[in-house]
């Protein structure tokens, strides 16, 4: 006669089997995601000489099409985690990929700059929805192991769709038109929707990932947590001096006579092409030490730097600078984007919030810091925006020294 311990073996397997059959699977999904995300966000930025030109807008508001997005995804971010909280994780992501991928179909049929800005930072809410579950998502499938490994492999998605947005969206802005470019951007998102609506799930042990109540005192519990702020401030400076960078560096090159469209187009793709082996090496040296916070301020310090540098080194160099951004900024991403899970120990059902959270904090940077670029290059040139963008990105960046280095098993400050 079998013993209730032993029927429930058999009619309970263990939810690590669940886990390691469909992780790798449920991370190629999420990783597709992000690719399409990435494509809607930089898609645009080969088109903005030709928008200019059509739509009769300086550079300084073309600059602001790059700061809409930014604020959109700013804005979505926190109310995206507290209602994957409420209504699942599955939706919200779903959600997230669809509005991005239709604001930018629809973008291919504006008739004014005004109709652009808005869906710009439509498609920005959009990408926060599902920017800010993806991590969670994530580190629900690889919460026993590899889970940096497993985030760098999706930051590696994001570099891999910016490095095509920047790159091989040229082309099509070239040969079929900027609205034709954005048309197709929301293609690639509806087909990711499709696909994640009929494959994508949440582990079968986490019941609440499917959806479960939103308290106040959760709520506080993570939007107050300290390692969230220190860290999400800490990555102010660089994600903005980043966004300057993939935004405006070919703008830059092309401008100052340094690069044809086609080879700045280039150059800014390698930026999201160094950032793909960036963030592997990032995610699988972090799986290994016990020393992260390293990991993140180092790299945020030189991306500084190397932003400093744009407008003093030759035009061959510039190649090296943009790998280096691109390398750096991907490596330390895949790193920070394991706060919520490693530094502070969000529970799963709200690590959207907390995700969210620090993407939020982030985005600040995201949104004033290529505005202000933007400013300062029509006022005083590039030189300031770029020592401002870079400057930014270092002496931010240190505040994360004021982090704790927290490993996995260890709990993080509150």
């Amino acid at each position: 006669m079998s013993t209730p311990s032993s029927t429930v073996e058999v009619l309970a397997p263990p939810a690590a089997a669940d886990d390691s059959a469909a992780r790798w699977r449920m991370l190629a999904l999420v990783s597709f995601g992000y690719f399409a995300v990435l494509i809607g966000m930089t898609g645009i930025a080969p088109a903005f000489p030709f928008i200019a030109r059509e739509l009769e807008v300086d550079y300084q508001r073309i600059a602001l099409l790059a700061t809409a997005f930014l604020a959109g995804l700013a804005a979505g971010h926190i109310p995206s985690g507290m209602l994957a909280t409420r209504v699942g994780m599955k939706r919200v992501l779903v959600m997230g990929v669809l509005v991005q991928a239709l604001a930018n179909a629809a973008s291919a049929f504006v008739t004014s700059y005004a109709e652009l800005l808005a869906l710009r930072f439509v498609v920005g809410l959009g990408a926060s929805a599902f920017a800010s579950v993806a991590v969670a998502a994530i580190s629900a499938w690889f919460e026993k192991r590899e889970i940096t490994l497993a985030l760098g492999i999706a930051t590696a998605s994001n570099s891999t769709g910016t490095a095509v947005g920047l790159y091989m969206w040229t082309f099509l802005v070239e040969g079929a038109g900027w609205r034709v470019a954005l048309a197709a951007s929301g293609i690639v998102g509806t087909v990711v929707a499709v696909a994640m609506v009929f494959a994508f799930r949440t582990p079968a042990h986490l019941t609440k990932l499917r959806g479960t109540s939103v308290t106040t005192h959760a709520l506080r519990q993570t939007l107050g947590n300290r390692q969230l702020w220190i860290y999400g401030v800490a990555f102010i400076g660089v994600y903005g001096a980043y966004m300057s960078a993939v935004h405006l560096i070919s703008g830059y090159a092309t401008s100052t006579g340094k690069f044809s469209a086609t080879a700045a187009g280039l150059m800014a793709a390698f930026i999201g092409l160094a950032g793909i082996p960036g963030s592997i090496v990032g995610g699988w040296v972090a799986d290994r030490t016990d020393r992260c916070r390293r990991l993140m301020i180092g790299p945020m310090v030189a991306i500084g730097l190397l932003v400093v540098s744009v407008p003093f080194v030759a035009a061959q160099a510039l190649w090296l600078v943009s790998i280096g951004i691109g390398f750096l900024m991907q490596f330390t991403a895949a790193v920070w984007s394991s706060v919520p899970h490693r530094f502070a120990r969000i529970p799963h059902e709200h690590a959207g919030t907390g995700m969210g959270l620090l993407l939020t904090i982030a985005a600040v940077g995201g949104f004033l810091i290529p505005a202000a670029f933007g400013h300062l290059v029509e006022t005083a040139g590039y030189v300031a925006g770029w020592a401002f963008a870079g400057a930014m990105a270092v002496v931010l960046g240190l505040v994360g020294l004021f982090g704790a280095d927290v490993v996995d098993g260890q709990k993080g400050g509150q």
